[in-house]
């Protein structure tokens, strides 16, 4: 019996614990999925159309759908329906005639005549209040997402507010009512600025109109420009009437439920959804790649050649999936050991990676994307040595051992991609929208044990022929559509603080009042001492055979820049007796494998691997950090994707800056893009520098994080016994930065010719709290601001006015062994033409806090909910606890704030709104064209200060 066979059968026999979903049919044909685990105190629940952009190509109608699907029933969202419904039949008829007339004096006419009825609507209408509901009855996370197969709406809930969440989520698809629909239509316009300012977005549209061949893939989801200047809501009614009905949807739950008592709840409540005919789906035809086109593509990278070669290849439910899965780990894997890493490793190429790409149901792609070094190297050359290595696969040219490793490492990222129920839920919407059932995909993953060789062969040659389309880069940007603001009156809400009958119906159904379940930093986890210089933080793993050793030195690229490079290069390097290639090999023969990260305040060293093995694998991970040898090679590999990462910033647009920007105005020059290390210091440091650092950090004290099915001791033995656990040098020291103070406003600039966006951050410094009743403070007036949908930066900014379609803010708060104030940032991405109006509104907003009773009691609601829903899974609690203590906390980071909620009034946030941020003085970070932005009312506000690349990215 192999070693992968093995496993799987360790996979199948958990049959009767977590990994079982339950599948019902309610009596309309609605689809159930039930998945019972109570290891966290959170549901997650979500309903599935089979329904998507192929069902409307390039009209955009489903995922015009999805936004509508917010804005309440008949019943949700209006003080008086019968009223409201006379102006919303007349809007519905004029969007009608916009559709069938070419005159622009006729559309703009009747524009006019929809922004008019669409006041008069607004009498009647209470915007958002399925957003305020859903926080109300502890729900977090609350989006939808509409792919090219099924349009998906999902959120996380505390576990007793069951019967409340099926009551609320099954009566918005009963009677939807499609209001605010000119307002919310402008959102779409700006999801779609957002996204043609993004360089990937818009080169991702063109390769698939090309990949798609005219299938229904091949169109725009958002829809193209013209769809989105001629809706139709009757259209969009029919389209809701055909598959929003109970025999094309699905019901998923996964979490803290009674599986086994749910069901007359649900048949209650989601079985009340019309039953409806079957929607006819034609199948997507699969394109014919024969021709074998070469297509360019524009991007605008500087100096990098790149090539990307598409296949046909399995879709995600074909059978051949996992084969082939399998078979592209043995050209590229986790491990740098495929026949490709060893192109990058050895410097023959500067990437050569091929991967599935999982974006249809119907349509499996499998893509290679080829580029040789930088500047001189010929893209021809890199192209021919990555179709050798594959030519290599398709003759069965590899080593059975290597192939029997990567088997055993592919089902363990199986079972690790099952392990919570958020991960479980997020694969039962990808199933279930694939129409397979669950056990079928439990049945796919478990025959990973049977694959063979030949297996491996057959499909390499099945899809990896000549049959391919091919796209190279060229250097070039693609016009933009022009999506200008409207000229019409801005709706203003006058029910922002009205409550429907059917809201308080909801609020009174009975539940039970639970505290929220915070980490107990004593009790929930285990901290044993190794010695005097290795702490492990030690919590079990109920789910299966898996266990994940981290070994963490506390030092990161806060204290030491040059760690970020070194990471890179780790996994690229071997020891003084292994080369890379063979100690990743010797890693995978025991099931195991070890990655490396760094963050602000550590270098993670991560071992994963099986129970039963964890001895020889530890021997290794010792061995590495004993012997550890850096190849010139491998460090010419990072001094390369150092210098493309720095190309690529330069060129991804207003996202890459906002990045730059953000941690600018926390940070100023101590920001870690303006500290990172350049290929000069790369090059100046050396092979010997970089070995020379990594034994000074390995001589630190170190705290080991362990979730896995050995007990405490245990570990300790292992790690006692397998481990150098000796460190000369003590305690590394941190460096925690204090948050910038800006004593008077600033305007700071960035110019980004060709931007059709707009972004912008406010920033405001507030006094860190010092206490539970001003952490409960400061809390809720975060919450009230940017917290969720039901805040005043979204509903004021996005909803009422249509002026962005991102628009949140964020509290950003020093750790406690650091003396700073907090800051208070929003932001927000709009178009050019309306970011006068939306400067004057935030600015409106910051000063003057427009918070309603209702807004209020959604923030204090959803402050408990967070707290609750939020709490750790198995895998992540030990480390959240290592992190408190880093950071100098002694209790859960929410514990504060929830214990000072009590008795806080919504005055007490007012006035400490006024006292803290009301007149405090704001600076500005400002992206986009310079020669669009209102510069004299920006230099109102404050000193202008015009930035460039190097002063927020070095």
């Amino acid at each position: 019996m192999s070693c992968a066979l093995s496993a799987t059968i360790a996979v199948s026999a958990q049959s009767s614990g977590p990994l079982v979903v339950h599948q019902y049919e309610l009596s309309n044909g609605m689809q159930v999925w039930l998945n019972e685990d109570h290891s966290q105190p959170v549901v997650h629940g979500a309903v599935v159309v089979k329904a998507g952009g192929r069902d409307c190509a390039g009209t955009g109608m489903a995922h015009y759908l999805e936004h509508m699907l917010f804005k309440g029933t008949e019943d949700i969202g209006t003080i008086d329906y019968a009223s409201e419904k006379v102006y919303l039949d007349s809007i519905e008829t004029c969007y009608d005639l916009i559709a069938a007339t070419s005159s622009s004096v006729k559309r703009d006419s009747l524009q006019k005549e929809i922004n008019r009825l669409s006041i008069k609507a607004l009498d009647y209408a209470i915007p958002n209040e399925f957003d305020r509901l859903t926080a109300n009855i502890g729900g977090t996370k609350l989006n939808a997402f509409t792919s090219y197969d099924c349009t998906c709406y999902h959120n996380s809930f505390s576990p007793q507010f069951i019967a409340q969440w099926a009551e609320l989520n099954s009566h918005r698809l009963l009677n939807p009512v499609f209001r605010l629909f000119q307002s919310e239509l402008e959102a779409v316009y700006e999801e779609k600025n957002a996204a043609a300012d993004s360089q990937f977005d818009m080169i991702l549209e063109k390769m698939l109109e090309k990949l798609g061949d005219e299938n229904p893939y091949s169109k725009s989801i958002i829809g193209t420009t013209d769809n989105l200047k001629n809706p139709s809501l009757s259209e969009m009614k029919k389209f809701f009437n055909k598959y929003y009905v109970g025999c094309n949807m699905g019901l998923i739950l996964a979490g803290d439920i009674d599986a086994s008592s749910i069901l007359p709840l649900l048949e209650s409540t989601f079985g009340r959804i019309p039953r409806g005919d079957k929607p006819e789906r034609i199948p997507v035809p699969v394109p014919d790649f024969s021709s074998r086109e070469d297509y360019p593509i524009k991007v605008n990278f500087p100096m990098i050649k790149a090539s990307l070669n598409v296949f046909n290849g399995p879709a995600a439910k074909d059978a051949d999936y996992p084969a082939m899965e399998l078979a592209l780990s043995l050209l590229n894997n986790s491990f740098s050991t495929g026949s490709l890493d060893s192109l990058i490793n050895n410097g023959k190429v500067l990437a050569g990676e091929v991967s599935v790409l999982d974006f249809f149901d119907e349509m499996g792609l499998i893509a290679m994307i080829t580029i040789p070094g930088i500047p001189f190297g010929s893209l021809n050359k890199a192209e021919a040595r990555c179709f050798k290595e594959v030519e290599r696969l398709k003759a069965g040219d590899f080593a059975e051992k290597d192939f029997e490793s990567l088997k055993y490492d592919l089902v363990k990222s199986y079972k690790r991609c099952l392990e919570t129920s958020e991960s479980r839920f997020s694969i039962m919407i990808d199933v279930m929208s694939q129409d397979r059932s669950w056990d079928s995909y439990l049945s796919q993953v478990e025959s990973i044990s049977s694959l063979t060789s030949e297996d491996i062969v057959r499909v390499s040659n099945k899809y990896l022929g000549d049959n391919r389309i091919r796209f190279h880069k060229v250097r070039g940007t693609y016009p933009k559509d022009n999506l200008q603001a409207p000229s019409y009156e801005t709706l203003s809400p006058k029910n922002g603080n009205a409550v429907s009958d059917y809201a308080t119906r909801l609020m009174e159904m009975p539940y039970d009042t639970l505290p929220p379940r915070l980490v107990d930093m004593n009790n929930d986890i285990r901290k044993v001492a190794v010695n005097d210089h290795v702490t492990l933080y030690y919590n079990g793993n109920p789910v299966n055979d898996v266990f994940e050793l981290t070994v963490r030195i506390n030092k990161g690229i806060f204290e030491e820049p040059m760690i970020s490079p070194l990471t890179q290069l780790l996994g690229l390097s071997g020891t003084d007796s292994l080369s890379a290639h063979d100690f990743s090999m010797s890693l995978a023969e025991l099931g195991s494998d070890l990655s490396f990260k760094y963050k602000n305040h550590t270098l993670e060293m991560v071992l994963t691997g099986f129970d039963d093995r964890i001895g020889p694998s530890l021997d290794l991970l010792r061995h590495f950090m004993k012997d550890f040898k850096p190849e010139k090679s491998a460090l010419n590999t990072v001094i390369s994707d150092t210098k493309m990462s720095r190309n690529a910033f330069r060129s991804s647009g207003n996202s890459a800056i906002f990045n730059g920007m953000f941690n600018y105005s926390l940070l100023g020059n101590q920001s870690p893009l303006l500290r990172q290390p350049t290929e000069k210091d790369l090059k100046s440091l050396g092979l010997k520098g970089m070995k020379e650092l990594f034994n000074s950090l390995v001589e630190y004290d170190f705290d080991v994080v362990y979730s896995g099915g050995l007990s405490p001791e245990e570990v300790v033995n292992e790690i006692s016994g397998h481990l150098d656990v000796e460190c000369p040098s003590g305690k590394p020291e941190s460096s925690f930065f204090a948050y910038r103070e800006y004593e008077q406003p600033v305007v700071y600039i960035y110019n980004v010719p060709g931007a059709r966006q707009v972004m912008s951050i406010t920033y405001q410094n507030v006094a860190t709290p010092e206490n539970d009743h001003d952490s409960a403070l400061l809390g809720l007036m975060q919450e009230c601001y940017g917290g969720s949908m039901a805040s005043i930066m979204f509903q004021e900014v996005r909803e009422f006015r249509s002026l962005a379609y991102t628009s949140s803010s964020t509290l950003q708060k020093p750790l406690p062994n650091v003396s700073s104030p907090s800051a208070f940032i929003t932001y927000y991405g709009t178009q050019a033409d309306k970011f006068p109006q939306a400067l004057e509104l935030v600015d409106s907003l910051i000063r003057t806090m427009p918070m309603t009773d209702l807004c209020f009691d959604s923030a204090v609601r959803s402050i408990i909910s967070r707290a609750n829903n939020g709490y750790p899974s198995f895998r992540a609690l030990p480390e959240y606890v290592a992190n408190l203590e880093l950071f100098g906390y002694g209790e859960d980071d929410d514990a504060s704030v929830v214990r000072g909620l009590p008795g806080i009034t919504k005055q007490d946030v007012l006035d400490y709104h006024e006292k803290s941020i009301g007149n405090a003085p704001c600076s500005y970070f400002i992206i986009g064209d310079k020669k669009n932005l209102p510069m004299d009312a920006l230099r109102k506000r404050g000193r202008i200060v015009e930035l460039k690349l190097s002063d927020i990215y070095r």
